[in-house]
């Protein structure tokens, strides 16, 4: 793979999640240009202070080698190829693509390239998750796992309507999709999963066309059974795991910082995470750009695992079709 130390960071896409990664990349002082999708936000980003591109390859012109592409999902395999055809490092925003057939293509291009592709599975990188993670062997032999994150989908970006986003968009959106940060922590977390019971519905609350909930039973290939709750549709937010053991339990509440360890000798521990969960970008660039200066990844997810989790979510959906338990296909 090829590295280059000085060059500065593309990140293609301006909307909430590509100005969060441009505000990060800023603050650390990293050499940052903007490339946004709609003119307007060319000057909009300028009169904030930012460098800017018209194109990936102005970019590339102007010193870029490394780009995250922050563009909506249905964009995602054309622009990561332009990127790696270009040369470009990529680190690709959650999900690589809407279904796991086109990343093989994407993994041949970066190989031919000699380039990285990364994937944007950023709570890898929560302290919290990482000390739960840490902990695991503590609980033994664990038989069951309980995961949740449900949130309100007209609150997730302020000043924009909500049925407008791809989100709301089922070719391309829906809570699957969005909320694939869960498969791909249980996959990090306990290995790779064998088969998936689940459903995905549609109240018809939010007056949009993608899933708005769904609920599984996921079996795991040499460990536990894993029930997994995910909703656009629940105020106040909630985001929670919680892994049963045969000497213990352990609980992680990502949005109030708090873990909790119970073992039958020492009873119950609860510990503060003192950072903050929006750390999580920091760190993810930090590791993204030492991968591009020749360094071995350790946490960052790659095409691989982008592809795991899409073959979840296509046996997750064939089961809401027909009722039954569906293997998950490599």
């Amino acid at each position: 793979m090829k590295t280059n130390k000085t060059s500065s960071l593309a990140v293609l896409g301006s909307g909430s999640i590509g100005t969060r990664h441009l505000d990060v990349a800023q603050s650390m002082g990293i050499p940052c240009l903007a490339i946004p999708i709609r003119t307007q936000r060319a000057t909009e980003l300028a009169h904030a202070g930012y460098n800017t591109a018209r194109s990936l390859a102005e970019a590339r012109d102007a010193g870029a080698d490394a780009v995250i592409i922050a563009t909506d999902t249905a964009r995602h395999v054309d622009d990561v190829l332009q990127a790696l055809n270009l040369g470009f490092h990529v680190l690709c925003e959650k999900p690589l693509a809407i279904s796991p057939a086109p990343i093989n293509e994407l993994i041949k291009s970066a190989t031919l390239n000699k380039c990285c592709l990364k994937v944007a599975y950023c709570l890898r990188f929560d302290q919290g998750l990482q000390r739960f993670r840490a902990l695991l062997p503590a609980i033994g032999d664990i038989h069951a796992v309980h995961c949740e994150c449900r949130s309100f989908l007209p609150d997730w970006r302020p000043g924009r309507d909500y049925k407008e986003s791809y989100s709301a968009q089922p070719e391309q959106g829906g809570i699957l999709l969005d909320m694939s940060h869960e498969l791909d922590y249980l996959l990090w977390l306990f290995g790779p999963i064998s088969s998936v019971w689940g459903q995905t519905g549609n109240t018809g609350r939010l007056n949009i066309a993608s899933e708005e909930w769904a609920q599984a039973i996921i079996q795991c290939d040499q460990g536990p059974i894993v029930s997994l709750g995910l909703d656009y549709l629940t105020r106040p937010n909630t985001r929670i795991i919680r892994a049963y053991g045969n000497n213990g339990t352990l609980f992680y509440d990502f949005l109030q910082r708090q873990l909790t360890h119970f073992s039958p000798e020492s009873g119950s521990h609860s510990y503060t995470i003192e950072s903050p969960l929006y750390d999580v970008y920091r760190e993810q660039i930090l590791e993204f750009r030492r991968i591009c200066s020749g360094q071995e990844p350790t946490v960052l997810a790659n095409a691989d695992d982008s592809q795991a989790v899409l073959n979840i979510i296509q046996a997750w959906r064939s089961s809401t079709l027909t009722g039954y338990r569906h293997e998950v296909y490599p």
